[in-house]
């Protein structure tokens, strides 16, 4: 995922180094049916204020059925994702 976000990710010894990488992308897109991981990306996209796709955002509901209203009503129209 950190990947996606534009990070330089690097794995030896059992230890996971993850970096700022050059440019952060406009967009990104998840197409993950996982609710944890709709709603990691969800925050990341908003912390590195990137525009995301959510190709299912129905599957929070498993977990958290008000995360998209809660975030909206937390952030206004900070909240930029595209459902």
């Amino acid at each position: 995922m950190a990947r996606r976000f534009g990070a330089r990710v690097d794995v030896s010894d059992g230890c996971i180094s993850i970096r700022r990488g050059g440019e952060k992308p406009g967009r990104v897109a998840c197409d993950s049916r996982d609710h944890r991981i709709i709603m990691a990306y969800t925050v990341a996209a908003m912390a590195l204020s990137c525009d995301l796709e959510i190709r299912e955002p129905g599957h929070v509901a498993k977990s958290y059925p008000s995360f998209f209203g809660d975030l909206r009503a937390l952030l206004g129209n900070g909240l930029r994702t595209i459902l």
